[in-house]
C-alpha cells in the first residue's frame, strides 16, 4: 500500500530535524546578527516572523533528505556494507540536499511573486525582496558547509570529493532549469520536450542528487547499483514535477497550502498548459495566448476559459499518463536491485521506495 510523501519521510524525521538544526543554530548562536538566521529559520518554520519559537514546527515533508537516507540504507544493504555506518555518514549530504532545496524555494518565490508558502507569508513578502535573496544565499553556503561535514563521519575524502562535485554541478542544473522556466514565460511556442528537459534540471536534477548521494555512500564501490539509484531519481524527480504541475492547476488550496489555481493565476508555463498549446486548435491556442500575453495575473472568468480548454484537449490524462510512465521506469529499475542475501534493512528501503513511487503515481 503506498504511503503519502510524510509517512516516507517519518522514520528519519527526528534525526533530520536534529541535524538541520545544529548546522542553522550554530551560526545563529555565534552571531550577532539573529535577524538574518532567523529569517532562514522563519522560512524553515521554526519562529514566527517576530523570531519567536513555534511550538511543534512542520518543517515540511523533507522529501529530498528522506531519499538520500532511504537509497543509502537500500545501497549499503544490497552490497553487503554497514547500514549504520551509512545513515550516519549520509545524514549530512541529505540535510545539504534540504537547505539547497530550501535556498531555492526562497529565491523562486522571489521569482515567481508567490506570497505564500505552507500557509504562511513567504520570506520576501514579510523582508522584501533583497533581504529575500540575501537569506537565499546565506542557506546555499550553508548547504555547502553541511556537506562537508560528512567528513567528520568517516566518509572517505575521494567520496566527498566526488559528492562535492555532483552538488556544484547540481546547482547548476538548478539554475539552467530555472533560467528556461523564467525565459517559457508567455511564450506560448514552448514544445513539451523543452519542457521535460527543462523538469530535469530543477525538481529532477535534486531528486537524482539525494538517491545518489544515497548510494555512493551506502555502496561506493558498486557503480551499478549507484547507476540504477541515480536514473531511479530521474524517473522519480520528473513524475514529482508532473504530479505538481496537475495539482497546481486542479488542487484546492488546503491540499497546496497556495492559491487555488496558482499555476493558472499565475500564467506559468507548466505541462498541462504546454501540452494544450501544442495540441489544441487554432481557436483555442488563440484564446490562451492573448490571456498570456496581458499583464497582470488572470481573472477568475480567464481561468475558468483555459479550464475548459484544458478540459476539452484531455490535458489532465495527457499528463497523469505522462506521471505513470515515469513512475513505471522507476518501479521497473527498482526490482532490479537485488542484495546477495535478503536481509529487514534491505525490505524495509526497498519497501518504502517502492511505495512513495506508488503514492507519487496514485494520488492525483
Amino acid at each position: 500500500m503506498a504511503v503519502s510523501s510524510g509517512a516516507f519521510s517519518e522514520k528519519f524525521r527526528e534525526r533530520i530535524e536534529q541535524q538541520l538544526r545544529s548546522v542553522v543554530q550554530d551560526y545563529t548562536q555565534n552571531s550577532d546578527l539573529p535577524g538574518f538566521y532567523g529569517q532562514m529559520q522563519y522560512h524553515l518554520g521554526w519562529v514566527d516572523e517576530s523570531f519567536q519559537t513555534i511550538a511543534g514546527a512542520n518543517m515540511g515533508k523533507l522529501m529530498r533528505p528522506a531519499i538520500t537516507l532511504w537509497a543509502a540504507l537500500l545501497a549499503a544493504a544490497t552490497a553487503g556494507n554497514s547500514v549504520s555506518q551509512a545513515l550516519k555518514q549520509a545524514l549530512p549530504a541529505a540535510v545539504s540536499l534540504e537547505l539547497l532545496h530550501n535556498f531555492s524555494l526562497i529565491h523562486d518565490d522571489i521569482e515567481d511573486q508567490d506570497i505564500l508558502r505552507r500557509h504562511r507569508k513567504t520570506v520576501w513578502a514579510i523582508w522584501g525582496a533583497a533581504q529575500g535573496i540575501n537569506t537565499g544565499d546565506g542557506m546555499f553556503s550553508l548547504a555547502r558547509i553541511a556537506l562537508w561535514q560528512i567528513l567528520e563521519h568517516g566518509c572517505s575524502l575521494e567520496t566527498a570529493v566526488q559528492l562535492g562535485k555532483i552538488f556544484d554541478t547540481t546547482c547548476i542544473l538548478l539554475c539552467e532549469g530555472q533560467y528556461m522556466d523564467m525565459s517559457f514565460e508567455k511564450n506560448s511556442g514552448i514544445t513539451t520536450d523543452a519542457y521535460m528537459k527543462m523538469i530535469g534540471r530543477k525538481t529532477g536534477a535534486l531528486i537524482q542528487t539525494a538517491m545518489t548521494f544515497g548510494a555512493m555512500i551506502g555502496a561506493p564501490d558498486k557503480p551499478e547499483i549507484i547507476h540504477t539509484l541515480e536514473t531511479i531519481g530521474g524517473a522519480l524527480g520528473a513524475a514529482f514535477q508532473i504530479r505538481d504541475d496537475i495539482l497546481g492547476i486542479w488542487a484546492n488550496s488546503s491540499e497546496l497550502g497556495k492559491t487555488s489555481a496558482g499555476d493558472l493565476r499565475r500564467k506559468k508555463m507548466t505541462l498541462p498548459v504546454i501540452w494544450t498549446l501544442n495540441n489544441c486548435s487554432d481557436e483555442h491556442k488563440a484564446v490562451i495566448t492573448k490571456i498570456l500575453e496581458q499583464s497582470g495575473e488572470a481573472s477568475d472568468t480567464q481561468i475558468a476559459d483555459m479550464l475548459a480548454i484544458l478540459q476539452k484537449n484531455d490535458a489532465r490524462s495527457y499528463c497523469v499518463t505522462a506521471l505513470h510512465n515515469f513512475c513505471s521506469i522507476a518501479s521497473d529499475l527498482l526490482q532490479n536491485i537485488l542484495p546477495l542475501t535478503r536481509t529487514p534493512e534491505y525490505d524495509e528501503a526497498y519497501n518504502a521506495i517502492a511505495s512513495t513511487i506508488h503514492f507519487i503515481k496514485d494520488s492525483v
